[in-house]
């Protein structure tokens, strides 16, 4: 009947609509967080209640670069702890070469995705980890300067790409103060968990629309009228 296809088509229109919605708020999310990421990791801007002046210094002031290991003896299936690679988990091991909180970088490949862990891990021998150079250090805030950096205006080869130990540790930067560090990440963290939140919307409001367009277009669900 048509009355009957005109419900359906409504329905299903309006579960696009609002996907449309959602992505179209997600993507402004990303370019506000994208634009605070700037602002505040470079000092451009300031949070309320901080003023002071920013230390001249260099990577290596905050961090030590780590190299990873080849994962083939440790690798083991359903293991305890995750093996990281540029792209990602890619194995389980029993084994881990970090068991503190650090920020990641690729060696060889994909350079230019920084991961930040704060549980154990090994990380393979094409990704850095890193370690503070004191316990005093906030971390979350190194991802963020991480997340910032051209890391492929660093790199030493014109084929594949790749970064050296001193080079990174070498790259120059401002350090804020320690509080200051922690209210930028702070500030960042929660606009990176609101991003997730609402993609996490998407992403189900995505497979209810499936699962009704199926329902209703093959009748096994039919609307009141």
């Amino acid at each position: 009947m048509l009355n009957e296809q005109k419900a359906i088509a409504d329905t299903i229109s309006t579960f696009d609509t609002y996907i449309s919605n959602l992505t179209e708020l997600i993507e402004k999310k990303k370019a506000i967080r994208e634009g605070a990421l700037e602002d505040l990791v470079s000092g451009k801007t300031r949070l309320e209640g901080f003023n002071g002046e920013w230390k001249d210094g260099t990577i290596g002031d905050l961090l030590t670069i780590m190299h990873g290991k080849n994962q083939k003896d440790v690798e083991v299936f359903n293991g305890k702890y995750p093996i990281l690679g540029t792209g990602g988990i890619i194995g389980r091991t029993n084994d881990y070469l970090c068991n503190w909180e650090c920020v990641l970088i690729g060696r060889k490949g994909t350079i230019d995705q920084p991961m930040y862990m704060d549980s154990p891990f090994w990380s393979i021998d094409t990704l850095y980890f890193s370690k503070p150079v004191d316990n005093y250090q906030c971390v979350k805030f190194q991802y963020y300067l991480f997340c910032r950096i051209p890391w492929y205006d660093y790199t030493e080869s014109s084929g594949r790409p790749s970064l050296a130990k001193k080079v990174v540790e070498s790259i120059a930067i401002k350090i804020p103060p320690v509080e200051e560090q922690q209210a930028i990440a702070n500030t960042l963290t929660a606009m990176d968990d609101e991003i997730r939140n609402l993609e996490t919307e998407l992403d189900k409001m995505k497979q209810i629309r499936e699962g009704a367009m199926d329902d209703l277009l093959t009748g096994r669900i039919r609307l009141p009228l």
